[in-house]
Protein backbone atom coordinates (compact mmCIF):
# COMPACT_ATOMS: atom_id res chain seq x y z
CA UNK A 1 0.00 0.00 0.00
CA UNK A 2 2.82 2.83 0.84
CA UNK A 3 5.55 0.82 -0.64
CA UNK A 4 7.30 1.39 -4.06
CA UNK A 5 9.41 4.31 -4.24
CA UNK A 6 12.39 3.79 -6.20
CA UNK A 7 14.74 6.56 -7.02
CA UNK A 8 17.98 5.10 -9.12
CA UNK A 9 19.15 2.77 -10.93
CA UNK A 10 19.42 0.08 -8.40
CA UNK A 11 16.00 -2.18 -7.36
CA UNK A 12 15.77 -1.09 -3.93
CA UNK A 13 12.19 0.45 -3.02
CA UNK A 14 11.53 3.22 -0.33
CA UNK A 15 8.38 3.14 1.60
CA UNK A 16 6.09 6.76 2.58
CA UNK A 17 6.76 8.01 5.36
CA UNK A 18 3.79 9.99 5.31
CA UNK A 19 1.85 7.41 4.65
CA UNK A 20 3.20 5.09 7.00
CA UNK A 21 3.07 7.22 9.83
CA UNK A 22 -0.78 8.06 8.54
CA UNK A 23 -1.30 4.12 8.57
CA UNK A 24 0.14 3.83 12.35
CA UNK A 25 -1.90 6.90 13.88
CA UNK A 26 -5.00 5.52 12.86
CA UNK A 27 -4.69 2.43 14.62
CA UNK A 28 -3.02 0.46 11.56
CA UNK A 29 -6.20 1.09 9.45
CA UNK A 30 -5.38 1.40 5.68
CA UNK A 31 -6.15 3.83 3.84
CA UNK A 32 -4.89 6.59 0.96
CA UNK A 33 -3.62 9.16 3.06
CA UNK A 34 -2.01 10.78 -0.50
CA UNK A 35 -4.11 13.21 -0.93
CA UNK A 36 -4.00 14.57 2.47
CA UNK A 37 -0.45 16.30 0.71
CA UNK A 38 -2.24 18.41 -1.75
CA UNK A 39 -4.63 18.62 -4.55
CA UNK A 40 -3.26 17.58 -8.18
CA UNK A 41 -4.93 19.91 -9.80
CA UNK A 42 -2.13 21.75 -11.49
CA UNK A 43 -0.93 18.48 -12.77
CA UNK A 44 -4.34 17.30 -14.36
CA UNK A 45 -4.24 20.48 -16.06
CA UNK A 46 -0.57 20.01 -17.25
CA UNK A 47 -1.72 15.72 -18.53
CA UNK A 48 -4.95 17.63 -20.07
CA UNK A 49 -3.04 20.30 -22.53
CA UNK A 50 -0.21 18.12 -23.32
CA UNK A 51 -2.75 15.52 -23.95
CA UNK A 52 -1.23 12.92 -22.26
CA UNK A 53 -2.46 9.25 -22.63
CA UNK A 54 -4.02 8.95 -19.21
CA UNK A 55 -4.87 4.98 -19.76
CA UNK A 56 -1.18 4.65 -20.48
CA UNK A 57 0.52 5.88 -17.72
CA UNK A 58 1.95 3.09 -16.35
CA UNK A 59 5.10 1.39 -18.04
CA UNK A 60 6.36 4.97 -19.42
CA UNK A 61 9.71 4.53 -21.15
CA UNK A 62 11.77 7.74 -20.23
CA UNK A 63 15.39 8.62 -20.57
CA UNK A 64 17.78 10.31 -17.74
CA UNK A 65 17.60 13.97 -19.46
CA UNK A 66 13.67 13.37 -18.71
CA UNK A 67 13.81 13.76 -15.33
CA UNK A 68 15.43 16.93 -15.69
CA UNK A 69 13.29 19.35 -17.00
CA UNK A 70 12.43 22.57 -14.87
CA UNK A 71 11.67 25.14 -17.12
CA UNK A 72 8.12 26.37 -16.00
CA UNK A 73 7.39 27.47 -19.40
CA UNK A 74 7.85 24.33 -21.05
CA UNK A 75 7.09 21.62 -18.33
CA UNK A 76 6.57 18.08 -19.30
CA UNK A 77 3.82 16.15 -17.84
CA UNK A 78 5.65 12.68 -17.39
CA UNK A 79 8.68 14.64 -15.22
CA UNK A 80 6.21 16.46 -13.31
CA UNK A 81 4.31 12.98 -12.62
CA UNK A 82 7.74 11.91 -11.54
CA UNK A 83 9.19 14.38 -9.66
CA UNK A 84 5.85 15.04 -7.67
CA UNK A 85 5.79 11.25 -6.37
CA UNK A 86 2.89 9.87 -8.76
CA UNK A 87 5.07 8.00 -10.70
CA UNK A 88 8.25 6.20 -9.51
CA UNK A 89 11.16 4.09 -11.60
CA UNK A 90 10.12 0.58 -11.77
CA UNK A 91 12.94 -1.14 -14.20
CA UNK A 92 16.26 0.24 -15.93
CA UNK A 93 17.49 -0.72 -19.31
CA UNK A 94 20.93 -0.85 -19.07
CA UNK A 95 21.90 -1.63 -22.67
CA UNK A 96 19.41 1.36 -23.84
CA UNK A 97 20.00 3.29 -20.58
CA UNK A 98 15.84 3.78 -20.66
CA UNK A 99 14.00 4.10 -17.78
CA UNK A 100 10.67 3.06 -16.97
CA UNK A 101 7.99 4.51 -14.74
CA UNK A 102 5.21 3.11 -12.59
CA UNK A 103 2.59 4.14 -10.06
CA UNK A 104 4.21 3.43 -6.78
CA UNK A 105 1.79 1.45 -5.08
CA UNK A 106 -1.79 0.66 -4.91
CA UNK A 107 -2.46 4.18 -2.89
CA UNK A 108 -1.31 6.67 -5.64
CA UNK A 109 -3.09 4.65 -8.60
CA UNK A 110 -6.06 4.27 -6.63
CA UNK A 111 -5.81 7.88 -5.52
CA UNK A 112 -4.47 9.43 -9.33
CA UNK A 113 -7.61 7.50 -10.47
CA UNK A 114 -9.85 9.00 -8.38
CA UNK A 115 -8.96 12.45 -9.09
CA UNK A 116 -8.70 11.66 -12.58
CA UNK A 117 -11.94 10.38 -12.77
CA UNK A 118 -13.52 13.87 -11.46
CA UNK A 119 -11.99 15.37 -14.56
CA UNK A 120 -13.24 13.35 -17.23
CA UNK A 121 -16.25 12.70 -16.48
CA UNK A 122 -18.78 15.25 -16.58
CA UNK A 123 -20.69 14.68 -13.50
CA UNK A 124 -21.13 16.05 -10.20
CA UNK A 125 -18.44 14.98 -7.94
CA UNK A 126 -21.14 13.16 -5.67
CA UNK A 127 -22.72 11.11 -8.63
CA UNK A 128 -18.68 9.97 -9.61
CA UNK A 129 -18.21 8.01 -6.70
CA UNK A 130 -21.72 6.29 -6.97
CA UNK A 131 -20.68 5.91 -10.58
CA UNK A 132 -17.47 4.16 -9.84
CA UNK A 133 -19.40 2.18 -6.55
CA UNK A 134 -22.47 0.92 -9.17
CA UNK A 135 -19.84 -0.04 -11.73
CA UNK A 136 -17.52 -1.58 -9.16
CA UNK A 137 -20.37 -3.83 -8.01
CA UNK A 138 -21.53 -4.62 -11.01
CA UNK A 139 -18.41 -5.88 -12.17
CA UNK A 140 -17.98 -7.57 -9.12
CA UNK A 141 -21.34 -9.44 -9.40
CA UNK A 142 -21.01 -10.46 -13.15
CA UNK A 143 -23.88 -8.30 -13.64
CA UNK A 144 -23.83 -7.11 -17.56
CA UNK A 145 -26.53 -5.05 -17.21
CA UNK A 146 -25.46 -3.22 -14.14
CA UNK A 147 -22.31 -2.28 -15.57
CA UNK A 148 -24.24 -1.02 -18.67
CA UNK A 149 -26.46 0.57 -16.83
CA UNK A 150 -23.45 2.54 -14.88
CA UNK A 151 -21.39 3.30 -18.08
CA UNK A 152 -24.17 4.65 -20.66
CA UNK A 153 -24.17 8.17 -18.17
CA UNK A 154 -20.25 8.05 -18.79
CA UNK A 155 -20.54 7.35 -22.64
CA UNK A 156 -23.06 9.98 -22.77
CA UNK A 157 -21.24 12.75 -21.39
CA UNK A 158 -18.73 12.37 -23.79
CA UNK A 159 -18.88 15.25 -26.48
CA UNK A 160 -19.89 13.35 -30.28
CA UNK A 161 -17.10 15.50 -31.95
CA UNK A 162 -14.20 13.35 -30.44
Amino acid sequence: MYNGYRFSRKPLTVYNPFGLLKHFDNGGEFQSYWFETGTPTFLITLIKNQHIDIANLENLTVVSDDFRRYDAENMSAVAVLYQSGYLTVSGYNEKLQQYSLDYPNDEVRSSFAGALLGTYIKAPEGEQQTLAVKLSRALEDGDVEGVMGALIPFLASIPYDL
